[in-house]
């Protein structure tokens, strides 16, 4: 940041360009340099150091620089004259008479006088002093133009001889213009990337407008036809157009300049640099800088200023301008200044820089100075956000553009251990168990810069959307129950019947749904319920009789993913109830912590119980404690830090875990629109903090309504959903289609499945923060909808289908995400 900031004002001017001196003045000029102190302390200009102040060599003589005087508080002690190109300023050494102390905000004021250009020709006043800490270094434009006369017309404006208008096109992106500069974003620590470039076109028309040109006199041609009868050679009429920059040496506000200028360094110019602006006279082709009317010249020789662009007449374009009606007409001047690419701050406010068009000998009119104003777009948005899975599935791919902003925040993205994002993408964020993909990536953007920072109608969300892959599949499977999703995501199990009719767990890749392996039980008991430990080590698998002769039998296996082996881990009998083709031994669940197995044992006569295994006793010699409840319905399980989850016919059913195991459940009401309703099935999302409860009417058969339970005080929230899917009971060799639950890794999405009332699959999403629903039902024919199960990393979501002849398979889902695109 700059020491000092240096304004220029000619105290003889009350508006205008305030920093304006005349050629052929009556009186001498005097200009006043106000250098204001921007540090943060007191600066002191002493006796004993001296001050540097450059003055443009090409506007005025070597009489007239001697002449320069400087108002009493100081001395001029030397005089340097130009030295050509090297360095083309008169250079006048200044010290102060006494101390000069500047308090921070304040500005020290210093005065030239007597001052007589010769040439209007534009030029900087630089200053300069080496001073501890703060060095001082700027530099201002001072404009030198004729005096103006009472016998000339003023040249541009409206209802003048020539109408100049600006128009913003040409932005590198498909939303429609809207006649201002579109601004690019700049990371605020690297270079301004490739693909956040956008490229703004400023085109500047001239219009001859002959019924408005009124010269004093006009011997020998017709103002209405012509603009001037004719120029000397060596006195061109001449354009000048510049913008405002903002750079370290001049005082310009970078809310009110257009771009930086910045030069190259190190072979690297940036894009938002002004010196990348191409000037062209031709509406399709860049760097067109002659035609047979018109001539361009570029201009950089002054750091603060460049680029600037002189446009004169060709030597036969003796009219400058001439009405439509003339042979060869040339009524008109377009001019493209195109590559405008800017990254500086939009004060909503005032949103505004402008185009400077100076003119100068046009016979018959003053020299003129005009500013043409050039909108900016002031509104913070998100001009497109996009999230797709990487091809192999290692990461979520993010990209983004905005508009006037800092920085961004996308949900709980990081990078770098920064939660502040670049306002640009992309951005590959790997994911992982711990670090899953998300559901919706909500982006909100920031412009620290502005308060408040943050702008809702700025931020933009990506939603997934889940579909059936077509593709993978794992199917040929007999009496599936249910799927479990190993911890570590690799994996999906789920106990059938092979090909072979040999009950076995099997174990699916869940890239795949290729067998990776498969565990074969030898005592005829059929693997009906599996659940996997949170080391991923161990699968358990509740097995029963399938053949109606000793459907009490159930045992509990505890199967090494190590070895790929299992064994009998518990021969106890679990007694259940008996569900006609698509038996079910019950309900089964781990603790977060590893340490037990949760097993729900019910009968229609007897009274229902939950087992609290322990995994680290020997289970052939172990006897679990064991909970009796009023009522039970298989899946109805889930198993928190704290509290063991059940169906319960009068509502929720919860045994407490901390400080140790309850001895008897408790039971939480679910009411809705005056009805009770008793719990079903249920899923618990995977940081364990919510429960989703699919519930029906007491006593019916028919309705549904999902309830959500918060873990931590078992509360029911006031968000709930009325399903469309219901409980369907066994009809002779069909199966009992119970709804089935899962959370989607981040919580974010609720899965429901079920089955129509012609037997085609159906999974409902919701959101589970509104309960509203996502998307259209995913509908899979011939075939009802069993157990979901969501993958840990959110990659996936798999759904067994189990059709009216008990052959079905393992499906997955996969999200794909609509990108969001700002047409505003």
């Amino acid at each position: 940041m700059a020491n000092f900031s240096l304004n220029l004002k000619n105290p003889a001017l009350t508006k205008g360009q305030l920093n304006t001196i005349y050629v052929g003045s009556t009186t001498p000029n005097a200009i006043e340099l106000e250098i204001k102190n921007l540090t943060a302390f007191d600066v002191t200009f002493k006796t004993t150091e001296t001050m540097t102040l450059k003055f443009p060599g090409k506007m005025i003589s070597t009489t007239n620089a001697a002449n320069i005087t400087v108002d009493t508080a100081w001395t001029k002690t030397k005089l340097t004259n130009p030295n050509g190109s090297a360095d083309p300023y008169y250079t006048f050494s200044l010290v102060p008479k006494a101390d000069i102390v500047v308090k921070p905000t304040e500005m020290m004021t210093l005065t030239l006088s007597t001052i007589v250009p010769t040439t209007a020709v534009n030029g900087s006043i630089v200053v300069s002093q080496s001073i501890p800490f703060a060095d001082l270094q700027a530099q201002h434009l001072l404009i030198c133009t004729a005096v103006p006369s009472t016998d000339n017309q003023t040249l541009m404006g409206p209802n003048r001889a020539l109408e100049v208008d600006a128009t913003i096109t040409g932005a590198t992106n498909s939303l429609a213009s809207t006649n201002k500069i579109e601004p690019s974003v700049k990371p605020a620590s690297s270079n301004i990337k490739p693909e956040s470039v956008v490229l703004n076109t400023v085109q500047l028309s001239f219009a001859f407008k002959g019924q408005n040109n009124r010269p004093e006199t006009h011997t020998g041609y017709d103002p209405l036809q012509a603009l001037i009868k004719s120029f000397d050679t060596g006195k061109s009429p001449e354009f000048t157009i510049r913008f405002p920059y903002a750079n370290a040496l001049s005082n310009i506000d970078p809310n009110f300049a257009l771009t930086d200028n910045s030069t190259k360094s190190q072979g690297y110019i940036s894009p938002t640099s002004g010196r990348n602006i191409d000037i062209s006279l031709s509406s399709n082709r860049e760097g067109v800088l002659s035609t047979s009317n018109w001539e361009v010249t570029v201009d950089v020789s002054d750091d603060a200023t460049a680029p600037v662009w002189h446009v004169r007449p060709a030597a036969t374009n003796q009219h400058v301008f001439t009405s439509i009606s003339v042979s060869n007409a040339d009524p008109f001047l377009n001019i493209y200044l195109r590559n405008i690419c800017t990254a500086l701050p939009i004060d909503p406010s005032t949103p505004q820089s402008v185009a400077f068009i100076q003119t100068k000998n046009f016979p018959g009119f003053n020299d003129q100075f005009l500013e043409l104003t050039v909108d900016k777009d002031p509104v913070q948005k998100t001009k497109s956000f996009a999230v797709s899975v990487a091809p192999d599935a290692s990461a979520v791919e993010l990209d983004w553009q905005t508009q006037n902003t800092t920085s961004v925040t996308i949900s709980s993205v990081q990078h770098g251990g920064q939660a502040q994002l670049d306002p640009s993408g992309p951005l590959s964020v790997p994911v992982s168990v711990q670090t899953p993909l998300l559901c919706q990536y909500d982006l909100a953007s920031y412009n620290a810069n502005r308060t408040p920072q943050t702008d809702p109608v700025a931020n933009a969300k990506v939603n997934a959307v889940w579909t059936t892959n077509q593709v993978v599949a794992a199917s040929g499977y007999s009496h599936l129950s249910t799927v479990c999703s190993a911890p570590d995501a690799q994996s999906v199990f789920a106990p059938a019947l092979g090909a072979d009719a040999q009950a076995q767990l099997y174990q699916f890749s869940t890239a795949t749904l290729a067998e990776t392996s498969k565990t074969a039980f030898a005592d005829g008991l059929i693997p009906v319920n599996v659940a996997a430990n949170p080391t991923n080590t161990m699968v358990y698998v509740v097995r029963q009789d399938s053949t109606g002769l000793a459907q009490d039998i159930v045992k509990l296996d505890a199967t090494s993913l190590a070895t790929q082996s299992s064994s009998i881990a518990a021969s106890a009998n679990f007694t259940n109830i008996p569900h006609a083709a698509m038996q079910d031994g019950g309900a089964i669940a781990t603790t977060p912590d590893g340490s037990h197995v949760v097993y729900s044992s019910y009968k229609n006569s007897g009274t229902p119980a939950i087992y609290y295994i322990d995994t680290s006793q020997d289970w052939s010699t172990y006897t679990a404690p064991i909970v009796s409840v009023p009522a039970l319905d298989d899946r109805g399980l889930a198993v928190s830090a704290q509290n063991i989850f059940h169906s319960d016919s009068g509502g929720l059913g919860h045994i407490t875990l901390t400080p140790s195991l309850g001895t008897s459940s408790t039971t939480l009401a679910l009411t809705s629109g005056g009805s009770s309703y008793q719990a079903g099935p249920m899923s618990l999302s995977q940081n364990g903090s919510l429960l989703a409860v699919w519930s029906r009417p007491q006593g019916k058969a028919i309705g549904g309504r999902i309830f959500f339970v918060r873990t931590s005080d078992i509360t029911v929230q006031p968000v709930g959903i009325n399903t469309q899917i219901s409980y369907v009971p066994p009809m002779r060799s069909l199966a009992i289609y119970r709804p089935s639950l899962c959370f989607s890794a981040d919580g974010a999405y609720l899965f429901v499945s079920g089955v129509s009332v012609r037997g085609d699959g159906l999974i409902y999403v919701y959101d589970v923060a509104t309960g509203a629903q996502i998307g259209q039902p995913i509908l899979y024919q011939g075939s009802g909808f069993g157990p979901i199960v969501a993958q840990p990393d959110g990659l996936a979501v798999f759904a067994i289908t189990f059709p009216s002849n008990q052959v079905g398979g393992v499906y997955r889902l996969d999200p794909e995400f609509a990108p969001f695109v700002n047409l505003i």
